[in-house]
């Protein structure tokens, strides 16, 4: 760089409060470095209200054509079609339609770089180029650490195809899919880690790593209830059908004074305690440290955790408890086991008490009353109410009733008119609606039998 190209350049950053001193000394020792300077200060000026004035006041241009680089396995024209812009239309440059043409580009998730520049203009018209970077595609993928049988099953669920964009959202699915495999399977800290690899053999390919670590098989260590006091403890682990305690027997904790003090606080030993329980009470302090679950799985799966609970509240809405519900339940881990503690909150029962009809002219209430067959006091179920009014695996029930005799537009709908202390009365209201009769009956595809047949046996 010349000195005076080089004096020019530290001239620009200096304060305004030196530039009278400087310009001053140019006009007294050298006149053609001012005028030098001076014709650079018009250009960066002019250079720079051209540049304002192009953003400010932006130029409308007729596309005259659209052009894409760098595609390797997608289709220009769809491409083009996707960005929004087309041969024809009408745009300013600088301004919306190039930005929403980018933006548009990125939403398809498939490129990693995205330009959009100007090749040429002929006077109004402009032709534009897309360049474009396409992300890697899959040529092949290995799953490492696990057995034979479980990475053949493990690629029928994962259906990783070659071919296929490779993002965070194709890893971050496949790693999910493996740990929910793992998962239903009791292994609840199974680690996925996916590394891409560039496959040197085709272009902008790459091959997925996947180690799979899935660990030891979880199992659940023990269940335990707070606030039940109708249904016992041990009832409601059979309800759970999926979800088990593992096989145990700690005779150190029964034999345990502490365990026996709370059990029975006058007893002094194990065997004086057993002396002063009945059998039942005998059975159940036993049961709280023995259980011989040896032929039956207690691996822990979120999805059948979550029906064993359904359970729990179903059985409890049959015995009249139709507020029971589970207001908290923690699963956690502890010396290498599961425990899971649920908190019931069993509420009060219910039970019928006065059932009454509406809308019904067929059948009378007595002889409804005879099919729905619920007593007065008897216990509330809500599952029985619906088996009597809709669902009896018998057929005996009022809807059967109704629509073997024709009301096909038959309806009833049971709803609580009252609700006293712990008793329910109910009124069913029914739709009759008119009874149905066979218009005409069409016989197609009888080639072996007469048509007067197949009428004669329908009568």
């Amino acid at each position: 760089m010349s000195p005076q190209l080089y004096f020019l350049v530290i001239l620009n950053f200096l304060p305004p409060l030196f530039e009278r001193y400087i310009f001053t000394e140019l006009c007294r020792r050298n006149g053609g470095l001012l005028i030098f300077f001076l014709v650079h200060v018009l250009f960066v000026q002019s250079h720079a209200q051209e540049k304002q004035s192009n953003y400010a006041s932006p130029s409308k241009y007729t596309i005259g054509g659209i052009t894409t680089s760098g595609l390797q396995y997608l289709d220009q024209d769809i491409i083009i079609s996707l960005s929004g812009l087309k041969a024809g239309d009408e745009i300013a440059i600088p301004g919306d339609a190039i930005s929403n043409a980018i933006r548009n580009l990125w939403e398809q998730n498939l490129f990693t770089d995205i330009q959009i520049y100007v090749t040429k203009t002929i006077g109004s018209n402009v032709f534009l180029e897309i360049a474009l970077k396409e992300k890697a595609r899959l040529s092949r993928f290995m799953l490492r650490g696990i057995k034979k049988g479980e990475s053949d099953d493990l690629r029928e669920k994962i259906k990783l195809v070659k071919g296929r964009v490779v993002n965070e959202n194709t890893k971050i699915t496949t790693a999910n899919i493996i740990r929910n495999y793992y998962r239903e399977k009791g292994y609840l800290n199974a680690v996925v880690t996916i590394r891409e690899i560039p496959d040197t053999l085709l272009t902008n390919s790459v091959l997925l790593d996947i180690l799979i670590d899935k660990g030891s098989k979880v199992k659940i260590g023990s269940i335990r209830f707070e606030g039940n006091e109708v249904i016992s403890s041990k009832k409601l682990k059979k309800l759970m059908k999926d979800t088990r305690e593992k096989a145990k027997f700690d005779l150190k904790a029964m034999l345990n004074r502490k365990n026996i003090k709370q059990a029975i606080p006058d007893s002094v030993s194990f065997f004086r305690m057993l002396g002063n329980l009945s059998p039942s009470q005998a059975y159940r302090y036993i049961s709280n440290y023995t259980n011989l679950n040896i032929f039956k799985s207690s691996k822990f799966i979120p999805d059948k955790y979550k029906d064993d609970k359904d359970k729990i509240i179903e059985y409890y809405n049959s015995k009249g408890y139709r507020d029971a519900e589970i207001v908290n339940d923690t699963v956690y881990m502890f010396r290498n086991h599961l425990k899971i503690d649920i908190q019931v909150d069993e509420g009060r029962q219910y039970f019928f008490r006065n059932i009454t009809w509406k809308g019904n002219t067929k059948y009378t209430n007595t002889y409804l009353s005879s099919i729905l067959n619920i007593r007065k006091g008897q216990v509330y179920n809500q599952d029985l109410l619906d088996e009597r009014l809709n669902m009896s695996p018998s057929g005996n029930d009022v809807s059967s009733l109704y629509m073997d005799d024709g009301y096909l537009f038959f309806q009833i709908t049971p709803v609580e008119i009252n609700i006293e202390n712990d008793s329910i009365d109910l009124e069913i209201r029914i739709y009759e609606g008119p009874q149905a009769t066979i218009n005409e009956v069409r016989i197609y595809g009888n080639t072996k039998t007469k048509e007067y047949v197949i009428r004669r046996e329908l009568r």
